[in-house]
């Protein structure tokens, strides 16, 4: 009866109010994002350049995985970098029928994920034994958090770190998920916790190893009796679960580590200079921003401390940076080590926030209190404690909302080179583009000019992105190290035997470098972009038949889809070659309809040997046993979870049947 007699103001939940107003303030911080141009971000093309591919040749298809050839000298497409946001950009435009393009799916899902960060930061608050009034003003305030390694509008909109910002919500899901574990026995929990995981995994595998450390620091604020065997396997069968459901990937990353590149990072500075620098308000939050937070902490040590998570979640956030810097410092060359700190500063910082969001709601309560005899006191309190969130989020103090935008026009000369490109470069083949960072970008109107011109022109690309699923790293970096650095006659060797067969100059001394030599022939030129066809040694095939032969020989690339590459070779005898492919073992190669082991070379390109006169070439991709496994083990998985649910609802009817 008392229920119903409250208003229908005092019935609504505060979460949900909080969440909705996030979700308002979230979006409409990112209006001049929405326009018809690819959102802004130097990682953006070459999400759309992995989408353009990965949704026609693999998903369209059914498939999990395939060879990628338009970066480097080709890689497997999500190997090691997982599906996620291709996947999701094909979620946007199955949703709209089809209505969305890739550029607008990508810029749906940066929009999508960014306002879904509160919702799931809300459900975090509420597992860490938050009430409802500060899990809605957690949602709010974690709009604050703007980190250029990680979520937030600057990682988004200046980086263009899709995955991570999609990553995001699923990691406070994950996390908040398994901190319900160990404390409620129910089932619905553990299938949260091992969906989220699973689906972080194959979008931002760093976050998972961010989620690990910040469950153990957490853990401590665990009580004893919720560590006990029973709720420690249910925690290790989440674990298990999540690794199931992922093992199509997981399964043939682990066997494949060895294909493994480099990892492309920012270096990691030390605990000092990163403490500085958030103080400073040049990195997490904006200037002044971090001592309201600091505030929080004090409201946290002070009023919390004997709840359940109280000082382990004050504490969370500077143990973590601590241990992350420790780390990077110990294994300064470990893959995770070097990330650790940079890609968790987001999630550290949406931690912190989190004994604010406490403190306000705490003073809501007591203002209510103080005005009891008020009927209107509560609501008024509970409105102005998300309201005052709000102010602080769209405040100064919140982070810049100019941060988000679209990418602008390429000069008109780019936009014609991209043409000539698509025209000149034979399928297959590839082509390479000077790099001049920052001047590029000046003379280009695109933060990326390489990445643009591969997306635009639909031509396979030396430069790439994407470095640590690519096993050529020498060849990689040709690009960037020394292409415009070497004599013009050793450069056309080494981007002969790459398979490039043209290439861009993007500046006009460089231009002139290449003119005046005999082995580049110009074919299109508007100041400042050139185009320019390599010519191959006398006596070796052309750059774009993609071999390379120690004897004399002319050759011709007569097929080139993705995962099917069939070469016609004459060669005067009987000879070494090279294919300007990165090797895989799940290449396989045949001479004239006969097996041929394939090689690798020091550099990772595919190393066969042909025989003297005319001979065909066929090299075919597919999956191995290792992928056979991983999609048994997750297909075994599924069924096994619609079994058991079928169970469950089958019994449910019954009980109800039977009442």
């Amino acid at each position: 009866m008392a229920e119903a007699r409250k208003k229908w103001w005092e019935r609504v939940s505060p979460l949900l109010v909080g969440c909705g107003l996030a979700v308002v303030l979230a979006i409409s911080s990112t209006g001049d994002a929405w326009g018809g141009r690819p959102p802004h971000g130097e990682d953006v093309m070459a999400y759309l350049v992995r989408a353009d591919f990965g949704l026609p040749h693999l998903v369209a298809h059914g498939r999990l995985d395939g060879w990628f050839p338009r970066f480097y000298l080709g890689y497997q497409e999500f190997l090691f970098n997982g599906p996620g946001v291709t996947w999701a950009m094909g979620t946007a435009r199955a949703v709209t029928l089809g209505a969305l393009s890739n550029d607008g799916a990508l810029k749906v899902v940066g929009v999508v994920s960014f306002a879904a960060l509160p919702a799931a930061m809300a459900f975090l608050a509420r597992s860490l034994r938050l009430g409802r009034l500060a899990a809605g003003i957690a949602a709010v305030l974690a709009l604050l958090v703007s980190s250029q390694f990680g979520p937030g509008l600057e990682g988004l909109y200046q980086i263009g770190l899709v995955s991570h910002q999609l990553g995001a919500p699923l990691f406070c899901l994950a996390l908040g998920a398994l901190l319900r574990v160990p404390t409620d026995a129910r089932r619905r929990w553990i299938l949260l916790a091992a969906v989220s995981l699973a689906a972080l995994a194959i979008t931002h595998l760093i976050s998972v190893m961010i989620l690990a450390l910040v469950v153990l620091l957490l853990a401590i604020g665990l009580r004893r009796e919720h560590l006990g065997r029973a709720a420690l396997t249910r925690f290790a069968a989440a674990c298990v679960l999540a690794a199931a459901l992922a093992a199509w990937w997981l399964i043939p990353a682990l066997a494949h580590r060895d294909l493994r590149g480099d990892v492309a990072t920012w270096a990691t500075p030390s605990f000092g200079d990163r403490i500085e620098a958030i103080v400073d308000g040049r990195v997490l939050f904006r200037p002044y921003t971090v001592w309201i937070v600091v505030a929080g902490w004090v409201y946290g040590l002070v009023r919390m401390r004997r709840r359940p998570f109280g000082l382990a979640l004050v504490a969370t956030p500077v143990v973590f940076l601590v241990v992350a810097h420790w780390v990077a410092s110990r294994w300064p060359d470990n893959d995770i080590a070097v990330q650790l700190a940079n890609r968790g500063l987001g999630y550290a910082g949406l931690l912190a926030i989190l004994p604010l969001s406490a403190g306000l709601a705490a003073g809501a309560r007591f203002a209510s209190a103080r005005l009891a005899a008020w009927r209107w006191a509560g609501s008024a309190a509970v409105a102005a404690a998300l309201v005052l969130a709000a102010v602080i989020v769209v405040s100064p103090l919140g982070p810049d909302r100019r941060a988000a935008g679209e990418l602008g026009p390429p000069v008109p000369q780019l936009q014609r080179a991209a043409t000539e490109l698509r025209r000149v470069v034979p399928d297959g083949a590839r082509f390479v583009t000077q790099r001049d960072y920052p001047g590029e970008v000046r003379r280009t109107g695109v933060l990326l000019p390489p990445t643009w011109l591969a997306r635009a022109s639909g031509r396979d690309s030396l430069n790439g992105w994407n470095l640590e699923s690519s096993s050529t790293p020498e060849p990689d970096l040709e690009p960037d190290l020394y292409l415009g650095r070497r004599p013009a006659e050793m450069q056309a060797d080494v981007l002969s035997r790459l398979g490039v067969s043209h290439v861009v100059a993007t500046a006009d001394p460089f231009a002139d470098a290449l003119a005046a030599s005999d082995r580049f022939e110009l074919v299109w030129r508007e100041s400042p972009i050139a185009i320019f066809a390599l010519r191959p040694q006398p006596g070796q095939p052309a750059p774009a038949a993609l071999v390379a032969t120690a004897a004399p020989a002319t050759a011709r690339l007569t097929r080139a889809d993705p995962e099917r590459l069939r070469i016609r070779v004459d060669s005067s005898a009987r000879t070494p070659a090279t294919v300007a492919v990165a090797w895989s073992p799940k290449w396989h190669g045949r001479v004239d309809g006969r097996p041929l082991e394939l090689g690798r070379t020091s550099d990772g390109l595919i190393e066969v040997r042909l025989p003297a006169g005319r001979s065909t070439l066929e090299l075919d991709y597919g999956p191995d046993g290792w992928d056979r496994l991983g999609v048994a083990v997750s297909a075994l998985t599924l069924l096994l979870l619609a079994a058991v649910g079928v169970r469950a609802l089958f019994r449910r009817r019954r009980s109800t049947e039977t009442a």
